[in-house]
C-alpha cells in the first residue's frame, strides 16, 4: 500500500489479499477500511497512466464497487461499515481531486478523457457520492437551476 501511496506502479497481485472481505463480525470495520485502503493504493500507484488507472477501473475497482453496491442495497439498510460508500467516495475523490471544493457546477466538458469515462461509467451505474458534489458534478439529469432541496446520497439524502 505505501509504495501505491508513493505513486508507483503496483499490479493487483501485491493487493490480492487485501481485496477480500471475510465475515468475521469482529473485523468488519478493518476489513470494509483495509479494502479501500488497497483499492486507492491501487488506484494512486497508477495516476501517471492514464491507460493504467482505466484498466484498474474496469478489471479490479468498478467490478469490486458494483458487487458492494448490491449487497449495500439488499441489506435495505446501512452497515455498519459498508465497503460500497467508502469505496466510492475515495475513488470519486481521487479522480475528481482537481475540482473539489470549486462551489459551482462543473460541465463534464472541463474533465479530462479519464475523468469522463469514470463519470459515465458512475452514471451507468447509478453512483454518485460527497466527493462528486464537492467538484460540483450533480447526478444526471439535475442542473443548477433544477436541483432539489435534497439530494439523494447511499440510503439518505443531503
Amino acid at each position: 500500500m505505501y509504495k501505491g501511496f508513493s505513486g508507483e506502479a503496483i499490479e493487483k497481485a501485491a493487493l490480492e489479499t487485501l481485496f477480500s472481505t471475510y465475515q468475521d463480525e469482529t473485523l468488519l470495520w478493518a476489513q470494509a477500511f483495509t479494502s479501500v485502503i488497497a483499492t486507492d493504493a491501487l488506484l494512486i500507484g497508477s495516476l501517471s497512466d492514464k491507460q493504467r488507472v482505466r484498466n484498474v477501473l474496469d478489471k479490479d475497482i468498478f467490478p469490486l464497487l458494483q458487487e458492494k453496491k448490491k449487497e449495500f442495497e439488499e441489506e435495505e439498510q446501512e452497515l455498519d461499515f459498508p465497503l460500497y460508500p467508502f469505496m466510492a467516495e475515495d475513488i470519486t475523490s481521487i479522480i475528481f481531486r482537481n475540482f473539489l471544493n470549486r462551489g459551482k457546477a462543473l460541465e463534464p466538458a472541463d474533465l479530462d478523457d479519464l475523468q469522463r469515462y469514470c463519470l459515465e461509467r458512475l452514471y451507468a451505474m447509478k453512483i454518485h457520492t460527497h466527493a462528486m458534489l464537492h467538484a460540483g458534478l450533480l447526478p444526471e439529469g439535475i442542473t443548477p437551476s433544477t436541483q432539489p432541496v435534497l439530494l439523494p446520497i447511499y440510503n439518505y439524502t443531503i
